[in-house]
C-alpha cells in the first residue's frame, strides 16, 4: 500500500537531504589539502616587527636593490652603499604549491651583482622573498616574478 505525500514526509525529505549534504560536504573538506603559507606561521608572526624594521632599511637606501629575470636565472645587482660584501637568502615561493619552493643563499661579486640558478626552479610565477645584508644592516625585499 502506497503512503500519501503530505508536509509530515515533506519535513522528513527535507531534513534527511540536508542531513546528506551536511555529510557530503564535511567528507569532501577533509579531501581538501590546507597548507600554512609556512609550516612555522605562529612563530614567524611573533618576530615580524624585525620584518618591518628591515622593510624600513630597504626604503631608506638612495638606489634600492634590483633584479632581474632571464629564463630560469634571477640577477640581484646590490645597491652602491651595499658594497661587494653584500649576502642573500632568497626564497622563491610558490603559492599554489609549497613542495616547489626553493631557498637560495649567496653572496655578491665585486661588481655588487648575484646569480641565483637553481635546478629545482620550474617555469611559473614566484613570489621572491629577499632578505640581505649588507654593512651590518638587515634588508628585505619582495616582489613577483614569473620564471620561462
Amino acid at each position: 500500500m502506497l503512503k500519501k505525500f503530505n508536509w509530515g514526509w515533506g519535513i522528513a525529505a527535507a531534513y534527511t537531504s540536508f542531513a546528506l549534504l551536511v555529510l557530503f560536504m564535511a567528507y569532501k573538506s577533509t579531501q581538501n589539502k590546507v597548507e600554512l603559507v609556512t609550516p612555522d606561521y605562529y612563530a614567524q608572526e611573533l618576530k615580524y616587527q624585525e620584518r618591518i624594521n628591515q622593510i624600513e632599511n630597504s626604503r631608506k637606501l638612495q638606489t634600492p636593490l634590483a633584479w632581474e629575470v632571464n629564463g630560469k636565472q634571477v640577477v640581484l645587482s646590490f645597491p652602491s652603499e651595499a658594497g661587494e660584501n653584500a649576502t642573500a637568502k632568497v626564497l622563491f615561493y610558490k603559492a599554489n604549491n609549497s613542495t616547489k619552493d626553493v631557498t637560495i643563499s649567496a653572496a655578491a661579486d665585486a661588481d655588487g651583482k648575484c646569480v641565483l640558478v637553481s635546478e629545482k626552479l620550474e617555469a611559473g610565477v614566484y613570489q621572491m622573498q629577499i632578505e640581505w645584508q649588507a654593512n651590518n644592516i638587515a634588508y628585505y625585499t619582495e616582489t613577483t616574478i614569473k620564471l620561462q
